[in-house]
């Protein structure tokens, strides 16, 4: 008996795959959002470190590090490392996915909005109206941010590569 031929017949269409496309890289994703979330973390720890040195607070003192940090400078300086953590969380889920660099930072920064809402609101962090504005500028800016960190990679993607001097 002979054996049977693995070339499928003239006609037939070899079984679909999803194109590259529609898949979706979710470990790039949550390495992206955890990236964003755990340098932003890093960098309030910093800034409130920072912040204690220059008035020589006493670091137990909670209600004098929160009047510290409500003034001069502090808040815009938190606020800039923040959404500079969000871009580098973006760069790195759109570098890990290496295609749909947009689509991968767009939801990357999604996911790390839903995350830090949901670890806020676990951690019972409420405050005052102040709070409430900074929360909604926050969560018009997350997810252009995150994508601004994949266009970033895309650029850098595209560029070609620098040719050594001989």
């Amino acid at each position: 008996m002979p054996a049977p031929d693995p070339t499928p017949p003239a006609g037939a269409r070899p079984p679909e795959q999803p194109p590259a496309a529609r898949r979706l890289p979710v470990t790039a994703i949550l390495i992206g959002a955890l990236t964003d979330i755990a340098s932003t973390i890093l960098a309030g720890l910093l800034i409130q470190m920072l912040a204690l040195l220059s008035v020589n607070a006493d670091p137990g003192g909670t209600e004098a590090l929160r009047e510290v940090l409500s003034q001069g400078g502090w808040p815009i300086l938190g606020i800039v490392m923040g959404s500079l953590c969000t871009v580098l969380g973006g760069y790195v889920a759109a570098r890990r996915a290496g295609e749909n660099e947009l689509t991968v930072g767009a939801l990357c920064g999604l996911v790390s909005l839903l995350l830090t809402e949901a670890l806020s609101s676990l951690g019972g962090q409420t405050g005052g109206p102040d709070d409430f504005g900074m929360r909604v500028a926050g969560w018009l800016v997350t997810i252009p941010l995150a994508m601004l960190g994949a266009h970033w990679r895309m650029r850098q993607k595209a560029r070609p590569p620098a040719g050594r001097a001989s």
